[in-house]
C-alpha cells in the first residue's frame, strides 16, 4: 500500500517534470519561429527599401534639395526684410528723436538767452541801490564788529581788574602790598622815600644811643648775677657737703634738667643726623625717578623691600618681636627717635643687621 503511494507520488513527479520541458521546448520553439520570421520580414524590407533608394536615389536627392532650398530662400528672404524693416524704423526714430533734440535745444538757448538779458536789465536798473544797501550793512556789520570787539576788551579789563584786586586784598599779604606801595612810591616820588629813610636812620640812631647804656648795665648786672650765683652754690657746696635736704632737692632737680637737656639734645642730634643720612641716601639712589622705577621694577631683590619706606632694601630686624624688617635709615628713625614696632607697639631693645 505504501509503495503503491509512493511510487505513484513518484510518476506524477516525473509527470510534472516532463510536461515542464515538453512547455519548455514549445515556448522556446515558438519564440525561434518568431524570431526567425521578424528577421525575414525586416530582410525583405530592407532589400526592398534598397532597391526602391536604388532606383529612385536622383530623385530623392532633387526633392531633398528642392524642399532644403525653398526653405532656405524663405528663411533668408523673411530675415532681411525684418533686418531691413528694423532698420528703417530705427533710423527714422533717430531722426526725429534728434530734430526734437535739436528743437529743445534751440528753444531752451532762447529761453535762456532771453532771461539773462532780463536778469542784467535787472541788475544794471537796481545796481545803486543794491550798492548802498551793502554798503549800509558793511558798515551795521563793521560797526557790530567793533561794538563786539570794544565789549570782550572791557569784558577782559573788568576780568583782570577783579583778578587784580581779589589777588591784591585775598593772596598778597598786607606786607608784600605795603612794600610793593612803597617801591611805587619811591619810583614816582623818590624825595619822600629818601626824606623818610633820613628820619628812619636817625630814629634808629637815637633809640641804638638810648638803649645801648641800658643793654650793656643789663648784660654786666647778669654776669654779676651769675658769678655771685656760682659762688653761693659753690659756698654751700663746700659748706653743707651734701647734708641739706633742699640742697640735695635743688641739687637733684638740676641733675633732672640736665639729664632731660641732655635727652632733648641727643634726640635733635639724632634726628638731624638721620636727616643728613637720607639726604645722602636720597642722593646716592639718583632721585623720585630712580625710586619710582624700583618701585616699578618686580623681584627687586631676594630679600624684598622695607615695609615702612617701600624705597630702600630690608637690612634691619628689631628684637624682641621681630615682626617687621625695614632699611636702614627708618631703622634708625625707629631706634633713636620713637623705639617701639608699629604692630605689637612692644618697646625695640635692640637691632639686628641682616647680610646676605
Amino acid at each position: 500500500m505504501v509503495l503503491s503511494t509512493l511510487a505513484d507520488i513518484i510518476y506524477n513527479l516525473y509527470l510534472l517534470i516532463y510536461y515542464v520541458l515538453k512547455t519548455c521546448a514549445f515556448i522556446g520553439y515558438l519564440l525561434i519561429d518568431i524570431v526567425h520570421h521578424v528577421s525575414w520580414l525586416i530582410k525583405n524590407a530592407y532589400d526592398f527599401c534598397t532597391v526602391v533608394y536604388e532606383d529612385n536615389r536622383y530623385f530623392i536627392q532633387d526633392l531633398k534639395s528642392v524642399v532644403v532650398g525653398t526653405a532656405d530662400f524663405f528663411i533668408n528672404n523673411i530675415a532681411t526684410a525684418y533686418s531691413a524693416s528694423r532698420s528703417i524704423c530705427e533710423n527714422l526714430s533717430k531722426t526725429v528723436a534728434a530734430l526734437l533734440n535739436f528743437s529743445n535745444f534751440i528753444f531752451n538757448t532762447a529761453k535762456q538767452g532771453l532771461v539773462l538779458i532780463g536778469e542784467a536789465v535787472w541788475f544794471l536798473f537796481t545796481l545803486p541801490a543794491q550798492l548802498v544797501v551793502l554798503c549800509f550793512e558793511f558798515a551795521v556789520f563793521e560797526a557790530t564788529q567793533l561794538k563786539n570787539a570794544a565789549n570782550a576788551l572791557l569784558m577782559q579789563l573788568l576780568g583782570a581788574t577783579t583778578t587784580l584786586v581779589h589777588y591784591t586784598t585775598h593772596d598778597v599779604p598786607l606786607e608784600a602790598a605795603c612794600g610793593l606801595g612803597l617801591l611805587v612810591l619811591a619810583y614816582f616820588c623818590p624825595s619822600g622815600i629818601k626824606i623818610a629813610l633820613r628820619f628812619m636812620f636817625k630814629a634808629a640812631y637815637h633809640l641804638y644811643r638810648l638803649l645801648h647804656p641800658v643793654v650793656q648795665k643789663f648784660l654786666s648786672l647778669m654776669n654779676a648775677f651769675k658769678d655771685k650765683m656760682r659762688s653761693f652754690v659753690s659756698t654751700i657746696l663746700e659748706s653743707n657737703d651734701g647734708r641739706n635736704p633742699l640742697l640735695v632737692v635743688i641739687i637733684r632737680l638740676c641733675h633732672g634738667l640736665h639729664a632731660h637737656a641732655a635727652v632733648i639734645y641727643d634726640m635733635l642730634t639724632s634726628i638731624y643726623n638721620m636727616s643728613l643720612i637720607r639726604a645722602n641716601d636720597q642722593r646716592m639712589d639718583g632721585g623720585p625717578a630712580v625710586r619710582a622705577r624700583r618701585r616699578e621694577t618686580p623681584n627687586r631683590s631676594t630679600i624684598g623691600l622695607c615695609i615702612i619706606c617701600e624705597d630702600n632694601e630690608r637690612s634691619v630686624a628689631f628684637v624682641p618681636c621681630g615682626h617687621i624688617c625695614a632699611c636702614k635709615v627708618c631703622s634708625i628713625h625707629l631706634c633713636y627717635h620713637n623705639p617701639v614696632c608699629p604692630l605689637c607697639r612692644s618697646y625695640i631693645q635692640q637691632k639686628l643687621e641682616i647680610y646676605l
